[in-house]
Order: structure tokens, then C-alpha cells, then sequence
């Protein structure tokens, strides 16, 4: 532990950084080059340094609303600049934001047109190798409705991070279902519909009510770690991603609301997009789930609603900061062997520790777990 004059002369450093040159956090993202692009989609293929590229590619899938740097958050803590620097063969689809002329937008958009476009360039652009999708929250859902619906596609195998499947069982939501239930479905309907989605400055509140006991606390909590510049700049990377979010157009934020929030359509496993059955159970390639069990949105019931319907799957209780996690999940992807081999290396992976190690989680909501719908 330092000692006091030592942690003196870092508290007054990082009151420099924050006061003379707007914070100590490092926002610059990681190199990139446009790849391809169109409605709602920027693909980037992820430059590198020397160090040759290996394997496979890997695609990252944010969830809607949320921008894409949930995936390179700050340097010193960003998945991208993990992956990078291990010469893994990266990409990213950034949804852009959402225009009030979106608003005739549904789930289909994204699972029709927006992924399986990423999915099979990114596929060309890498030699017609099959791609790995790393995905969080509402990534995650949408990436496996797109394996279910279109197995032609060439998925090597999806993990998803913190997406939420039973949203009975999503603590945060719990207390507004009888008021949802009391008014039939129609307490968000109106409102969502005259704005034409949810608006971003919206969502981004939202997003902070989720944590609201650290908003609450933030300010003495930043005094008490004065001392520690890697605290400070999670929090500042935090909220910088926070002020950034994006809007949900309205027919995809109807769909969720309906089909997901309020009839709770994917705990059975399939949703239901107007007549259109897409199935869980149709899901053909390795899947490894993580649940975040430090999240106040993602149920506690994920594993067993994958473990249930996928065809290959692993769930794992996730405590550990996010690079952590997804590195674990790319050597899960990484396996050359079968799917059912694959799913039992997750498991004697997780119970041995080996390529995957549980530690505390640094300040933040994305790195303590909570994922975006």
C-alpha cells in the first residue's frame, strides 16, 4: 500500500489532469478502418499493430441505443484494445443514431438486413472464414434470433454477455409489471408513440436510474479515491459513455415492450414478430452465455432458458471485469473440436480457472455488470 505522501502527490496530480485538462481518462478509441456501410450499420475492421493477425474473425455486436464504444471504452480497459493487442482479427458494427424518420424501424430491421450484412462482410473481407460474434445485452438476443432464423449465415459460434431472456425476473422491471398488466400493455404505448421511440436523453436516464445508488454516492466516492487514477478514469469513461446513447426507433422499442417486457415471449424460448415464430431451439452453432450477477436487468434465469433451447450451449455466472470475461469467451470460440465438446470445455474451463480468472469489478456499470437492453 502506498504511503500517505505518496498517495498525496497522486491525489494532487489527478486534480490537475481533471482541472486543467478535463480528466485522466484516455477516450482516444482504438484504430480503425471503414469497411462497409449502410442504413443503421458501419462496419470496422480493427487495425493492428505489428504483431500478425491469427485466427478466426470475431464480431462485435453492441445492443441498440447503446454507441459503440461499450466495446472500447478507454484505453487500459477496452475489449477491442484487448483483442488488438493479442493480434485477434477484429470487427465492430456501430448502429449510428436514430432518427425520428426511423421510427417505422422493427426488430426485423436489425435481424433481417443490419447483422446478417455485418456478418457476411466481415465473412468476405476475412477470406469466407466463418465469424465469431461477441455480443452484449440486446446483441446478444439479436444475435442468436439471427443464427435461428438464418442458419445459412457464417456464424462460428455466439457469445452473449448479459442478455436478459426472462424479464419476469429482472429486478429493476419487477415493480412496474402490475401497473403494465393493470393498464393492459398501454401504460408506455402512447408516449413511446408520440416520440416516435425513446429518445436518447431519455434512455440515457434511465440507463443511470439503473445504478442510482452509485449516482447517489459518486461524488464521495471520488473524493475517497483521489489518490487512484484508474478509478477516475473508469468513472469519467463511464459517463462519457452515458452522454452518448442513442435513441430506440419506435416499432423496435413497441416490440420490445410487448413482445419481450411485458408477454415475456423469449423466456419460452421463441418471439413472435407479427406471425413470424423465430425459435431458440433453432440455434445450430457453440453458444456460451454469461450472466452478470452484479446486473439489476439481466435475470438471474438466462443459463437456463439458453441451457434449455440452444442446441450447443454453456452459461457461466460472470463476476469478473468485462475484458476479462470476453477473453475467456474468445478461447471458448476459438476451439477447433465439436459443438458438444465445445460446451463441455466451457464448463471444465470455468471450473478449472484455466483462461478465465474471477476478481473484483472496477467502478462502472459496464465493468460491475449491468447490461442495456
Amino acid at each position: 500500500m502506498a504511503s500517505p505522501p505518496a498517495r498525496l502527490a497522486a491525489a494532487a496530480s489527478n486534480v490537475v489532469g481533471k482541472v486543467l485538462h478535463g480528466g485522466v481518462a484516455d477516450l482516444r478509441p482504438m484504430p480503425r478502418v471503414l469497411v462497409d456501410q449502410g442504413p443503421n450499420r458501419s462496419l470496422y475492421r480493427m487495425t493492428h499493430s505489428s504483431r500478425p493477425v491469427s485466427g478466426p474473425p470475431i464480431l462485435l455486436v453492441p445492443p441498440l441505443a447503446a454507441p459503440a464504444i461499450c466495446f472500447d471504452l478507454r484505453r487500459g480497459c477496452s475489449l477491442v484494445e484487448h483483442l488488438v493487442e493479442r493480434g485477434r482479427n477484429t470487427y465492430l458494427v456501430d448502429y449510428g443514431m436514430v432518427a425520428f424518420s426511423d421510427r417505422r424501424l422493427g426488430i426485423e430491421h436489425w435481424i433481417d438486413e443490419v447483422l446478417p450484412r455485418a456478418i457476411r462482410k466481415v465473412s468476405l473481407d476475412s477470406g469466407g472464414q466463418d465469424v465469431h460474434l461477441v455480443s452484449w445485452s440486446l446483441g446478444g438476443i439479436f444475435s442468436l434470433l439471427v443464427n435461428a432464423d438464418r442458419p445459412d449465415l457464417p456464424i462460428a459460434s455466439i457469445t452473449a454477455i448479459g442478455s436478459p431472456v426472462d424479464f419476469t425476473a429482472i429486478p429493476i422491471v419487477a415493480p412496474f409489471r402490475p401497473l403494465v398488466d393493470l393498464t393492459n400493455g398501454h401504460l408506455l404505448t402512447p408516449i413511446y408513440r408520440a416520440f416516435g421511440g425513446a429518445p436518447s436523453y431519455l434512455v440515457s436516464r434511465v440507463f443511470r436510474a439503473t445504478g442510482i445508488s452509485k449516482e447517489i454516492t459518486k461524488p464521495l466516492a471520488i473524493l475517497s479515491h483521489l489518490d487512484d487514477r484508474d478509478y477516475l478514469a473508469q468513472i469519467e469513461a463511464v459517463d462519457h459513455f452515458m452522454s452518448n446513447m442513442y435513441a430506440y426507433p419506435g416499432r423496435t422499442f413497441g416490440q420490445l415492450y410487448h413482445r419481450l417486457f411485458r408477454t415475456n415471449d423469449l423466456a419460452e424460448g421463441k418471439v413472435d414478430l407479427n406471425g413470424r415464430i423465430i425459435s431458440l431451439s433453432s440455434v445450430r452453432v457453440p453458444t456460451l452465455a454469461f450472466r452478470l450477477s452484479a446486473s439489476c436487468l439481466c435475470s438471474s434465469n438466462v443459463g437456463n432458458v439458453f441451457l434449455a433451447n440452444a442446441a450447443s450451449s454453456a452459461s457461466l455466472d460472470c463476476e469478473a471485469a468485462w475484458n476479462k470475461a470476453t477473453a475467456f469467451a474468445w478461447s471458448f470460440a476459438m476451439s477447433s473440436r465439436s459443438s458438444s465438446a465445445r460446451s463441455r470445455a466451457a464448463r471444465s474451463s470455468i471450473a478449472s480457472g484455466s483462461k478465465w480468472s474471477r476478481g473484483s469489478c472496477s467502478p462502472g456499470s459496464l465493468i460491475t455488470g449491468t447490461p442495456h437492453m
